[in-house]
């Protein structure tokens, strides 16, 4: 079920986009709208629950790109739409990641353009897996797609993004059962590597290459990892 959220403070306008979904969904996948009069009223005890959310931008009590602004460094998946009645806001949009925006009173033909969008980006996002990172008292979600490596440091995870490092204290072995369907394999003990990110293999030294970053790799693991890896690449038609 698609879930999406409706952040408006005019009724009207949120009615509208209520019957241009219904008419967008009819015959297709189930989904749930919930509306929100207010931004600070998503944004407070967001639960990430969410895969699209209608943001108006000029709010009485909030400013929707700056709810956006938070909403990103706690949630970078969620697909965002603004909503505004002037387009100059349409620049603002692409430094948040947005999938598009709509000039008010939204038209049934653009609302049908961006959710397309916003649907062929999620069903891509469904290829990976979102986790959950705290990171000082923060929860954050994180792309596996996004991540090259994790290893353990003094007891904490450190994941390496391609945005970034993120540090909390899971599990490395609840990691690697989360995220093995998603080409992730433990090269070695304090190691798991996002395989799609491997760029070669040293089998003198018994290394493993992400980037210019060589990573150990167990003598009892190195078969295996070999293995995985040529399965990846046939499933990818060897691209």
């Amino acid at each position: 079920m698609i879930r999406i959220a409706l952040v408006d403070d005019e009724a009207q306008h949120l009615d509208a986009l209520e019957k241009h979904l219904a008419a967008f969904f009819r015959g297709k996948e189930a989904y749930q709208c919930v509306s929100f009069s207010d931004a600070l009223e998503l944004l407070e005890g967001y639960d990430f629950s969410f895969d699209i959310i209608f943001l108006d931008i000029d709010m009485k009590l909030s400013n929707g790109m700056e709810a956006a602004k938070r909403l990103r460094k706690m949630d970078g998946r969620v697909a965002l739409i603004f909503e505004t009645q002037l387009a100059q806001y349409a620049v603002e949009g692409y430094l948040v990641d947005a999938v598009g925006y709509l000039v008010k009173p939204v038209e049934y033909y653009a609302l049908s353009l961006v959710m397309t969008k916003a649907l062929s980006a999620l069903e891509k996002a469904r290829q990976s897996q979102k986790i959950i990172v705290t990171e000082e008292n923060r929860k954050i979600v994180v792309d596996s797609a996004d991540i090259r490596y994790i290893e353990v440091l003094n007891h904490m995870l450190i994941h390496h993004t391609v945005h970034g490092d993120r540090r909390d204290w899971s599990s490395l072995n609840q990691r690697e059962k989360e995220l093995a369907p998603y080409s992730f394999f433990r090269c070695h003990r304090c190691y798991l590597v996002n395989l799609r990110h491997v760029t070669g293999i040293d089998a003198s030294k018994d290394e493993v290459l992400v980037g210019e970053v060589r990573l150990p790799v167990s003598r009892g693991k190195k078969a295996a990892l070999m293995d995985a890896l040529m399965k990846l690449y046939a499933m990818k038609g060897g691209r």
